[in-house]
């Protein structure tokens, strides 16, 4: 929608909801009977994938899955992983008051991650499994402010200021699921390859809109652990990198608009024949648009005809910072003996997660984004899998484009994955590394004084025939004394030559 005098006051994008919740999630599994018995736990892994969204009248239910990825020894002293999940809701509650335009309107922006998995062993086939979830979510939806008049206005007696600000017009959508397939050949010597577990993160490479479509591309990274049982060597890790892309028609989207694109895996199956591990993945896409639209507001009014007093009131419109993509390496080296790790060790792979805390202000306008990355280290010593796990902070520091004053209250929901993890050593040093993907959504917000009221009193009686001058004070503009005396601004600009309305060089002003 385009600012016009017709929808004068028409907030794009207001704040309805913005908030941080968390769950605490405690559940017992039982494995299948096919599946072997957990001799000893070795590591376990979250992931949350958002699958609904339900709007109410006063709030929003978000629900969705969290899949653990949990290795363990089994009985036979052999490797072993299992896919267990759980459900989640969140309940956003949010308060729609007279300006809203409508509830439908209503768009959730958020972000859900894991943390603190833990698992127990309750029994040779059964895990109690804990988690936590935290959900950083912003709900937006359109609203109209028009100042309410109270008592008699005479019809065209009534000036008002108008002024712009931005605000936010924000769309979330969600693409059509995508089915990705691939095959990894296996050596020929390999006929009893049996798959001990499979990792798998999505970056995204490109997001654009253009022509009213919206057009997502990127790669799913999967990452497959699978050994041979009929030979006594170790797990081996593959790692396939499968290309997607994804376009769709999206009524409103254009090159104006920025884009902050989101793919989880939903489903996957992993199976081998003769001729190679299979993989077939679930893709579930998300683009979150938005662009800042110019909105006019009546700031103040004043009447020609009656004296009127104005009510006035802040509120907070929200407008949008380019959201922030980025990749970042982050490389560290441990001394063995600092992190208890003996010499020998072999390592068979590392799997790695991202945790992001929220993005802080240094040093005035300057922002930075921090939080740390937990290596699990699998590795074999003295005949045992062992897991070690490791938390190594970083940052990320977000380029001069993005500085605020600090009188605005900046809003950032960040999200960062592992695309890609390593470890090696040298005999007495650990060295790690991963790849991350960084992706904030960011919208600043800042405080509009409107006129909420304006309340009409008696008539003013005027003499046409006087003259008045005026001598403006230091300060006023056209506006404060067009009010301050009750006449039409048009008025006051034609009788004394004020093309552009800057009255800083006029002496005196005629009335």
């Amino acid at each position: 929608m385009n600012s016009s005098k017709d929808n004068v006051g028409y907030f794009y994008g207001m704040p309805v909801y913005e908030g941080r919740l968390s769950t605490d999630l405690s559940s017992d599994f039982t494995l299948p009977d096919y599946q072997s018995e957990i001799r000893r736990l070795l590591c376990i892994r979250a992931q949350a994938v958002p699958e609904s969204e339900f709007l109410g009248m006063g709030n929003a239910e978000l629900s969705g899955k969290i899949i653990y990825k949990v290795m363990y020894v089994g009985a036979d002293g052999k490797l072993y992983s299992v896919s267990l999940s759980e459900n989640y809701t969140f309940s956003l509650p949010f308060e729609l008051g007279s300006h809203t335009v409508s509830a439908d309107d209503v768009t959730v922006f958020s972000t859900v991650s894991s943390d603190n998995a833990s698992a127990r062993v309750l029994g040779p086939r059964k895990l109690n499994v804990k988690c936590k979830v935290i959900c950083r979510a912003l709900a937006l939806t359109p609203m109209l402010y028009t100042p309410a008049r109270l008592g008699g206005v005479p019809s065209g007696a009534m000036e008002e200021l108008l002024l712009n600000t931005e605000s936010i017009s924000a769309q979330k959508y969600s693409l059509d699921p995508l089915t990705l397939s691939d095959k990894a050949p296996l050596d020929p010597s390999a006929d009893n390859a049996r798959v001990v577990a499979c990792e798998h993160s999505v970056q995204i490479n490109d997001s654009s809109a253009s022509g009213g479509r919206i057009n997502v591309s990127g790669e799913v990274i999967l990452k497959i652990i699978y050994c041979n049982d009929a030979e006594s060597e170790h797990p081996i890790c593959i790692t396939r990198r499968i290309p997607f892309s994804q376009s769709a028609y999206c009524e409103g989207s254009n090159t104006e608009c920025d884009i902050l694109a989101k793919a989880f895996v939903t489903d996957e199956q992993i199976f081998v024949d003769e001729s190679g591990i299979n993989a077939e993945l679930t893709l579930a896409l998300v683009a979150e648009l938005q662009r800042n639209e110019i909105t006019t507001y009546v700031a103040d009014a004043y009447s020609t005809g009656v004296y009127t007093e104005g009510v006035f009131s802040e509120i907070s419109v929200m407008s949008a910072l380019k959201p922030v993509s980025a990749n970042l390496t982050q490389s560290e080296m441990h001394a063995l003996d600092e992190i208890k790790l003996p010499q020998d060790i072999k390592i068979i792979d590392v799997f790695a997660s991202a945790r992001a805390s929220e993005v802080s202000r240094v040093e005035g306008d300057r922002l930075t984004l921090a939080g740390e990355c937990v290596y699990q280290i699998l590795y074999y010593h003295n005949d045992e899998y062992l897991v070690k796990e490791l938390c190594v902070p970083y940052k990320y520091d977000l380029d001069s484009r993005y500085k605020v004053s600090a009188e605005d209250y900046l809003l950032c929901i960040p999200s960062v994955c592992v695309t890609s993890a390593r470890a090696r050593h040298d005999g007495e040093r650990m060295f790690t590394d991963c790849e991350l993907s960084i992706n904030v959504d960011m919208q600043r917000s800042s405080q509009a004084k409107i006129l909420s009221e304006i309340i009409c009193g008696e008539r003013i009686d005027k003499d046409d025939g006087a003259i008045t001058l005026c001598y403006p004070n230091k300060g006023e503009n056209l506006w404060s004394v067009a009010k301050r005396y009750a006449e039409p601004l048009n008025k006051i600009r034609s009788q004394n030559a004020l093309n552009d309305g800057d009255i800083s060089k006029k002496t005196f002003l005629i009335i």
